[in-house]
């Protein structure tokens, strides 16, 4: 089972709610041997995340910390996955289907261009 290190480095508002802002650290992964282990992201600075944190603590009135405060999130099953992303791209195609529909619509030659006919026609 594979289970995902993530840090709160900021908050931002949608929908009239605060939301985190996470930046993913690492990973962790249990071996053949039933021995957990982790992966760190050698891209991530985490003096960096913990000077965002700190800033975040400060906004807020906490204390600050010296220590980087993260989430271990345990990722879906791969079924799991497969069916969300099955109806993500479902919704996507609708989509698209809407959009070429009102294309089509607005443009009667919008097919026409897309097979790539204007550039077969010369005069």
């Amino acid at each position: 089972m594979k289970k995902t290190i993530s840090a709160v480095i900021g908050e931002y508002q949608k929908d009239g709610q605060t939301k985190a802002e996470w930046e993913d650290v690492g990973d962790i992964l249990t071996s053949n041997n039933g021995k957990e282990y982790m992966l760190l992201n050698a891209e991530v600075s985490l003096a960096g995340i913990l000077a965002k944190q700190n800033v975040l603590a400060q906004i807020k009135g906490e204390q600050h910390r010296a220590n980087v405060m993260c989430s271990i999130n345990e990722e879906q099953s791969n079924q799991q996955q497969n069916n969300n992303q099955q109806q993500q791209q479902q919704g996507f195609n609708n989509n698209q289907n809407q959009q070429n529909n009102n294309h089509s619509q607005q443009n009667p030659n919008a097919q026409y261009q897309q097979q790539g006919g204007f550039n077969n026609q010369q005069g």
